[in-house]
């Protein structure tokens, strides 16, 4: 079995499984993508507001 050592690095670590051999030429690529988002988060929006107007939705002033 060829797995990457970073996915099996707890039975790695405890000896459940053991390294036989290193591939140094075979490399692998991580990619993250974020879209962008077509509808804004409105909760969000709400809760990163400014204090200041946290006083003011509380008091019935918006």
């Amino acid at each position: 079995m060829l797995v990457p050592p970073v996915v099996v690095k707890d039975e790695l670590g405890c000896g459940e499984l053991v390294e036989r051999h290193k591939f140094p030429q075979i490399k692998e690529s991580f990619y993250a993508i974020t879209p962008s988002r077509r509808f804004p988060n409105l909760i969000l929006r709400e809760l990163m507001r400014p204090k200041i107007e946290w006083r003011r939705v509380g008091s019935g002033v918006v």
